[in-house]
């Protein structure tokens, strides 16, 4: 079974017991895991070394909280991966995210904080958004709650990249394939983020999107007997402290 860890510069693992582990780069330099020390990041000697990449791996049926060096909120979901370091240093702070991650980033003045997704970056000052970039998806989605955040798509050959700017409430989907981006009006962009409190919230979303979710949060899979009539629509919401097989019961 695959299992939760955090991977330091140096290659160390450190496995993650908690099916939703917590991670905090203190003021002091220390990483925290789950309340106990880690590792003390002071006491390494060379610069090049403290602000390599850190990297948390988070299978499906698993989540974790971390705090980086900024004070930076990030809550990382099933089957996703996040790359850090230790200490943010120079005008960018950048982190690397594959799966899904919700930010809630702290502004700092003269400091860009930049999300490399896979197929595109997101730009941001201080703001909380969720970012979806699944490897396996056919579509990158971020939706914004609150300030503002520029989407560019990094395989862009263009020497200034087009950026798509998103507005509180709006909602971005990027199309691999075509490389094009749609963005949207939602109802209730706090949807996309229920999943960090224990519920899955849907509005006007049809099944596959649905089991899908629940696939990478309860590490099950998924598959019809018979075909489904994708135009019939899914809203209401799941508790995911429930068994698989009572939420599997409510949907049903």
């Amino acid at each position: 079974e695959e299992e939760a860890k955090l991977v330091l510069p140096s290659g160390e693992e450190v496995k993650l017991k908690k099916d939703n582990s917590s991670i905090v780069v203190s003021d002091d330099q220390k990483i925290i895991v789950d309340d106990e020390v880690l590792i003390d990041i002071s006491e390494q000697k060379h610069v090049d070394e403290v602000i390599k990449m850190n990297e948390v791996i988070i299978p499906y049926g698993k989540k974790s909280q971390i705090v980086l060096d900024d004070g930076t909120k990030v809550w990382l979901n099933a089957g996703s991966r996040l790359a850090f370091p230790s200490r943010f240093t120079g005008k960018i702070r950048e982190v690397f995210l594959e799966g899904e991650a919700y930010f809630e980033v702290e502004e700092v003045p003269g400091q860009l904080f930049l999300v490399n997704a896979g197929d595109i970056t997101a730009k941001v000052l201080g703001t909380r958004f969720d970012i979806s970039a699944y490897a396996e998806d056919s579509e990158v989605t971020a939706v914004l709650l609150e300030g503002c955040i520029a989407l560019s798509d990094n395989l862009s050959k263009a020497l200034v990249k087009k950026e798509t700017i998103l507005e509180s409430g709006q909602k971005a989907s990027f199309n691999k394939d075509i490389r094009t981006v749609a963005v949207n009006m939602e109802k209730d962009a706090a949807f996309y983020i229920a999943w960090t409190e224990g519920w899955f919230r849907f509005y006007q979303e049809n099944l596959t999107t649905v089991l899908k979710k629940l696939e990478r949060y309860y590490k099950v899979e998924t598959e019809f007997s018979s075909p489904y009539d994708s135009n019939d629509l899914i809203t209401g919401k799941l508790d995911l402290k429930d068994s698989i097989e009572d939420v599997m019961k409510v949907l049903a």
